[in-house]
């Protein structure tokens, strides 16, 4: 993950500020992390669509029981922290296009 650029487009482009921005950052750190993923790799593969697909929790997901997918551990409510977890992904997707 491009994080400076990352970041710098979250506040020049998006116009978040400082909270926002740390989140976004996080969440994508910590999906890399928990997914053994490269955001930048599954972008140039053209598969980021993969990831998104991956992150879609729903509540008929929650009603089931169904877990998070892959290592994702979430505490608490699991389609509100999957939900946040795929807008900042979805904030890098955003961001890869604008750069191309």
């Amino acid at each position: 993950m491009q994080e400076g650029r990352f970041r710098d487009w979250l506040v020049n482009v998006k116009g978040l500020t400082a909270g926002p921005v740390s989140d976004a950052l996080s969440r994508c750190r910590r999906l890399e992390r928990d997914l053994n993923i490269d955001f930048d790799r599954k972008f140039s593969e053209n598969c980021f669509q993969d990831v998104l697909d991956m992150l879609t929790y729903s509540a008929a997901d929650a009603a089931a029981g169904v877990g998070s997918p892959g290592n994702i551990q979430i505490n608490g409510n699991v389609q509100r922290g999957m939900a946040s977890l795929k807008n900042a992904a979805k904030l890098y997707y955003d961001f890869c296009r604008n750069r191309r």
